[in-house]
């Protein structure tokens, strides 16, 4: 460009501001594949406290705590246990707990969907719960039953 002289801006015409604009603009180097890893990276430490309320708030489950979780809506619920099956996979033990006011004419149904868009159909037990084996990763259940239906939010296994 210039070199290190310092130019008065104020002196330059429109046009000379604009072709000095587009030197810089075509001499610029693209930012670097790690500056804009980086800077992703670091967008999720802008509201640091907010995030951790939210998860604090939600019900997080972490590759087969053993703890149960629990959710409940539209008069119903649905309870997860969640069990090691094998090299990052997890079995998703579901009961569900239908609105009393349905009557026994619908049977619940589970489904799980994984944030990467797999839907898995649970299989019924003879208990009356429902069970699938998952691959680990970011799911959420959805239990049905009649016009009943209940969507978890999203909990890693």
């Amino acid at each position: 460009m210039h070199g290190d002289d310092e130019l008065d801006f104020s002196r330059l015409s429109d046009e000379e501001l604009m072709d000095l604009l587009a030197e810089v603009v075509t001499t610029a180097e693209s930012v670097p594949p790690p500056v804009i890893d980086a800077a992703v990276a670091i967008h999720d430490w802008v509201d640091f406290d907010a995030e951790i309320a939210r998860f604090e708030a939600e019900q997080f489950a972490v590759r087969a705590t053993g703890a149960p979780l629990a959710w409940n809506g539209g008069g119903g619920s649905v309870h997860a246990d969640l069990e090691p099956s094998g090299w990052r996979r997890v079995r998703i033990i579901c009961s569900v707990l239908a609105p009393p006011d349905l009557g026994a004419a619908h049977s619940p149904s589970v489904e799980l969907q994984s944030a990467a868009g797999t839907r898995q159909s649970a299989t019924a037990t003879d208990d009356g719960e429902f069970e699938a084996d998952v691959a680990a990763g970011l799911w959420r259940i959805v239990a049905s039953a009649g016009r009943w239906a209940l969507t978890t939010p999203w909990f890693r296994i």
